[in-house]
């Protein structure tokens, strides 16, 4: 009769079955052998309206019986929940756990909650009620945990929620902790129980209070006789030696940042032994964008990256290899001696190369993620030549090798490319290819993709021109869903002292991070061309913490070198609001899709901005023999930069929910040759922050299209026009001469 209150109301809400909702026990028989006749009378499926899209129900674990169930919810501004509510028993209780665990996988965007009488123990009840079970040295009792074991991997596993042992208690179970697996984020396990504060009649609850814009949860327990806080009661007849948890906040995963396995295989065929065209070798380039690549994933220290040399075959090393249990500052150097040693010559066997990375990323126990990240100077041209349909089908073949979710992402440097292929294999695993000329571009597109191997977005990625003794500013919007912000700033010359960075907080320059400065949470490392800046959000300036806002990054070019640098600033964060983008050429067509979403927003405007293709001159071969011959690499012709036009083409929003945002675009290439895709999304967030989202993508034009085909009604206008005024032309001429 109680809870016809809450049906009367439409409130959603869920139940579940206690100690002491079993029907009476058997002698010599344990309780949790019974069946719950009078539980499922009053509370069984029956009760609630049929599951569906307009239901709170979501429906039992046996269709019959509502001993275990779940429900779904939503807050006003559309974030989605899930409510799991498990019984208490041990009856069948594998095969339970494996549903509840189907039901977090399949809703991976609901915040899970997970509910059952008895989860957690309490050591502090000194064997008093609740029995021995809840005085276990284990903070979990005997069935919580069978439940926290099988549940405990799920991402989106935020909330555990218990009683029956008497007090409250509060863990919060850390991404990486023992108890919890590492980038999954953070799971917070509650128990409650009042029964024996003040007699046990003084009927205290408690209210969790969800701001889903700030992904915030505030705890408040109170009485309906008095409204005191359960933690300043007297514990009656028990001691409870209760601490105040009565009354907290805390915040709950915005995201889920995953931990990946990542290969990277890098060409070095003779080719790469060329000049690059800004300084030094395309070999040089190489090993520049390589270790910048290396100290970015190091600085986050949850990933394992294995890397791999190939030329005419995959190639070991001549060195010792960095370990595989997870790259870190402490190995990072280990990675970096084996770019180091390097050495240009041979053909070029990109086959053979992805193979080897695939290969070394099939292990026991592999990461949630597994990525390739695959480079070359040139086109596939041993054991044998080719097609572009043959050897993006051969890619496709090895990256099935590593099972459906392996992804893959490629850097061509050059001008001989196998672009069509690259691209394709690309898109049809996940990732995106780059074609490029610029070593700058190649530092960045590494850039990009060490981003995306950490699971993290692109903030903003502009390019400076500084002049000798020059300070530049960059601005870039921070939102409260982003956390661990890294600044990645790189330059053309390899001197690690060209460029002074300064990175300013929304609180101002009184608490300014330096290059080089030592700062509490905050990470800096440098290299030949570059430097890194890692900070922990929120970050304390001024016995503040600091967070959501506009950083800035101030960049002064040293003047011993008197000509102008060029900068890129990439700043990327772990964060709850992801853009990804799609491209698909259909009849001679670009569809560009656009998908935005993770946490509550605003709006959003989409702008696609399109790189023309590079010229192709298909003599990687000729180079590749060229720079194997001791004499010849001098002979490479050095790459030149090419301007690059750039398309600007805006996508229209095609719908959106509270927390997500789509846009489409056309557009119609040209030439032929592959397309750079950027998609930059300007949003404002649930909390009125503006701030913007960078996707890449990439695809190839097969043929150029005829200036003719796409033009020819107006051109057939043209010609009547000029028919006409001929004809007229004609006609006056004759009357002229009558």
């Amino acid at each position: 009769g109680s809870m016809d209150t809450l049906d009367t109301a439409g409130i959603p809400y869920g139940v579940l079955p206690g100690n002491h909702d079993f029907d009476p026990t058997v002698p010599g028989g344990s309780i949790c052998d019974t069946t719950r006749v009078d539980y499922n009378a009053n509370f069984g499926p029956a009760r609630y309206p049929a599951p569906g899209p307009t239901s709170f129900y979501g429906g039992s674990q046996d269709g019959t019986t509502n001993d275990n169930n779940f429900t779904l919810f939503s807050s006003p501004g559309g974030v989605e929940f899930i409510a799991i509510n498990l019984a208490y028993s041990t009856i069948n209780q594998a095969a339970t756990i494996t549903w509840a665990d189907g039901l977090l996988k399949a809703n991976p965007n609901r915040v899970g909650i997970v509910t059952s009488h008895f989860i957690l123990t309490d050591s502090r009840t000194g064997g008093g009620p609740g029995g021995a079970d809840c005085t276990s040295s284990d903070d979990f009792g005997l069935y919580g945990r069978a439940i926290w074991d099988g549940l405990k991997d799920n991402p989106n596993l935020n909330f555990v929620l218990s009683g029956h042992c008497r007090g409250e208690k509060w863990i919060t179970y850390q991404s990486g902790g023992g108890e919890r697996p590492a980038c999954l984020g953070d799971s917070h396990v509650l128990m409650s129980n009042y029964q024996d504060h003040v007699g046990g009649n003084s009927g205290y609850m408690r209210i969790m209070r969800f701001d889903t814009t700030l992904r915030t949860l505030n705890v408040d327990t109170f009485s309906p006789l008095g409204g005191v806080p359960a933690s300043t009661a007297i514990a009656d007849p028990i001691p409870m030696n209760t601490i105040s948890v009565s009354s907290f906040s805390l915040d709950y995963n915005a995201f889920v940042n995953q931990c990946t396995d990542v290969a990277l295989t890098m060409d070095r065929s003779g080719s790469m032994n060329g000049a690059s065209g800004i300084a030094g070798t395309k070999l040089d380039a190489l090993k520049n964008a390589a270790n910048l690549f290396i100290d970015q994933i190091a600085l986050d220290g949850r990933h394992r990256l294995v890397m791999e040399q190939f030329n005419s075959a995959s190639v070991a090393w001549s060195v010792p290899e960095a370990p595989w249990t997870g790259l870190n500052s402490g190995n990072a150097g280990t990675a970096h001696t084996m770019i180091t040693s390097i050495m240009g010559g041979g053909a070029t066997n990109i086959i053979d190369g992805l193979q080897a990375g695939v290969t070394d990323l099939n292990v026991v126990g592999p990461n949630d993620r597994r990525v390739v990240v695959l480079f070359t100077d040139g086109m596939h041209n041993t054991p044998s030549v080719l097609s572009d349909t043959d050897l993006r089908a051969q890619l496709n073949a090895q990256m099935a090798t590593g099972g459906p979710d392996m992804e893959l992402y490629s850097v061509g440097f050059g001008t001989s490319l196998s672009n069509a292929a690259l691209s394709g294999a690309a898109g049809d695993n996940g990732g995106w290819h780059v074609g490029e000329v610029d070593p700058i571009v190649v530092a960045k597109s590494f850039s990009l993709m060490a981003a995306r191997v950490m699971d993290n977005q692109a903030l903003s990625d502009p390019v400076y021109v500084i002049k000798p003794g020059e300070t530049r500013s960059h601005r870039f919007g921070v939102s409260r869903s982003d956390t661990e912000l890294t600044i990645a700033v790189h330059w053309d010359r390899f001197d690690p002292n060209r460029i002074r960075t300064n990175v300013v907080p929304p609180g101002g320059a009184s608490c300014s991070i330096a290059s080089g400065a030592t700062v509490s949470g905050v990470q800096q490392t440098s290299g030949t061309n570059y430097r890194l800046v890692r900070v922990n959000l929120p970050f304390g300036c001024n016995g503040t913490d600091v967070h959501e806002g506009d950083w800035e990054v101030q960049m002064t070019a040293t003047d011993e070198v008197r000509v102008p640098e060029r900068v890129d600033v990439l700043a990327y964060a772990a964060t709850a609001i992801k853009l990804n983008a799609r491209v698909d050429l259909v009849a001679g067509r670009l569809n560009i899709a656009a998908f935005l979403g993770g946490a509550p927003l605003k709006d959003a405007t989409f702008t696609a901005h399109i790189l023309s293709p590079l010229p192709e001159t298909g003599d990687s071969t000729r180079l590749d023999e060229l720079g194997s011959d001791p004499g010849g690499a001098a002979s490479i012709p050095p790459l030149e930069l090419i301007p690059r036009d750039v398309i600007t083409v805006p996508l229209t929003v095609s719908g959106r929910t509270a927390d997500s945002i789509e846009a489409e675009g056309t557009f119609d290439p040209r030439r032929k040759g592959l397309y750079q895709v950027r998609v930059i999304a300007d949003l404002i967030d649930g909390s009125g922050q503006n701030v913007n989202r960078e996707a890449m993508a990439s695809f190839y034009s097969p043929k150029a299209k005829s200036f003719l085909a796409p033009n020819w009604i107006s051109i057939l206008v043209i010609l009547i026009v000029l028919l006409a005024a001929y004809v007229i032309f004609r006609g006056n001429r004759r009357r002229g001469r009558a």
